[in-house]
């Protein structure tokens, strides 16, 4: 992905309302850079699993 929104945060955040509300985990992996950055940016929280490599960062 090269492109991030704030659509996709939206959809991001329904999907894991969604989810909590079937009691399913959501995990976001191998998110591209472009995507971490703006979660963080937005302060949205979510399990990211990251690459060994790339969570010691």
């Amino acid at each position: 992905m090269t492109f991030f929104s704030a659509h996709g945060i939206s959809a991001l955040l329904r999907t894991r309302h969604v989810a909590t509300a079937a009691d399913v985990g959501l995990t976001l992996r191998a998110a591209a850079p472009c995507v971490t950055y703006l979660l963080a940016a937005a302060g949205v929280r979510l399990n990211l699993d990251l690459p060994a490599a790339e969570a010691n960062h």
